[in-house]
């Protein structure tokens, strides 16, 4: 037979069928809805896995709709969910499902819902669906902008300099010497603008929840300048800018806290972080900077301890500003003690023979 692989019963006429479709629309009807667009499609000259596509589910999944249209016309798309517990997804269906969700991704939860209502006529809620997920080993990750100037190489820009600096530091000496000399404490550095104001998390409460929490009266501007560390201790500073005196400033605390030694030191190439006066600085404290690639926040692992920060600030009252203060230093101190946030870092760039000494 042709590619289509199965003949459609013209129950309705192509007016027929988006008069059906209005009327599954405004009576709410979500999976007749797609179903409906589906026939529609197939009524165009679609293959079923054409149709399959348009819709996000598989060839089989249209095989069978065509099937209950080409029986039953519309109401044969109608789910039919029974009373009592909903059935299980076989094994079968499980892997079937699986191939299904791995050629079309990525889905939301909602979709996946809606995906095996449609296909199996099964109803989960989202929480057994997360749980499912899991076993099938997916994971779930928020989609974040990415600038289109960031260089495709980022990662080996990085890399290379990351090779050149540690070079500069160890000049002719053997790989023992960077432990016996004290060795290299390697850190990140960036800037955050935390605000008493923000409102990130959502805190549940029965009835109708009504939270309010104290801000200071006064405006709070400071910039908070932050320093994470792999394996010596990070540092936190709330400034009122981030000019170069600042940023010098910040440096002179990093060494304080870090007497032994020296530092490898990566930022992004901020003007401040590679000023004159840095420069001078940097250089009189030992302190080695590496510039992350342009347009490239995703390869400094203070980021996600930023937005950790940020979220815990959220339900926080603060009377005044030095309150928020200490409440912005002890969250991030909290959250700077943890490695995990640089697993994926260290195990890209620490991984050379000269670098892995150096590994917290």
């Amino acid at each position: 037979m042709a590619d289509r692989e199965k003949e459609i019963e013209r129950h309705l006429s192509p007016d027929e069928i988006d008069e059906a479709l209005n009327e599954a629309q405004q009576a709410d009807e979500a999976r007749l809805v797609r179903r409906l667009n589906c026939i529609k499609n197939l009524y165009a000259g679609d293959t079923l896995e054409e149709a399959a596509w348009r819709v996000g589910v598989d060839k089989s999944t249209v095989s069978e709709w065509s099937d209950d249209w080409n029986r039953h016309g519309v109401d044969g798309l109608r789910p039919s969910f029974g009373g009592g517990r909903p059935p299980k997804l076989s094994e079968q269906q499980r892997e079937r499902l699986k191939r299904v969700l791995e050629e079309y991704q990525p889905w939301t939860t909602s979709e996946i819902k809606l995906l095996i209502e449609d296909a199996f006529e099964v109803s989960y809620s989202e929480r057994h669906i997360a749980r499912l997920l899991r076993k099938f080993g997916m994971n779930y990750a928020i989609p974040r902008p990415e600038n289109p100037d960031r260089p495709d190489d980022a990662e080996e820009m990085l890399d290379e300099r990351l090779q050149e600096a540690l070079a500069e530091l160890t000049g002719d000496q053997e790989d023992d010497d960077l432990v016996t000399d004290g060795g290299v404490v390697i850190g990140f550095l960036d800037e955050a603008w935390p605000q008493p104001t923000a409102n990130r998390r959502r805190l549940w409460a029965f009835g109708t929840p009504t939270i309010q929490k104290e801000t200071p009266t006064e405006n709070f501007e400071d910039a908070v300048i932050g320093f994470y560390a792999l394996n010596g201790e990070s540092v936190v500073r709330c400034k009122p800018d981030v000019t170069k005196e600042s940023i010098a400033e910040v440096f002179l605390r990093i060494r304080e806290q870090n007497p032994a030694g020296r530092i490898l030191l990566v930022c992004d190439n901020f003007s401040s972080h590679f000023a004159n006066l840095a420069d001078h600085v940097v250089e009189s404290l030992d302190i080695t900077r590496v510039a992350l690639p342009a347009y490239s926040p995703h390869l400094n692992p203070i980021e996600p301890i930023w937005n950790c920060v940020h979220r815990d600030l959220s339900p926080r009252d603060a009377e005044d500003t030095e309150t928020f203060r200490d409440l912005i230093r002890s969250a991030y101190r909290n959250y700077a003690e943890r490695m995990s946030y640089a697993s994926d870092w260290i195990e890209k760039f620490l991984c050379s023979d000269r670098l892995r000494k150096l590994r917290p």
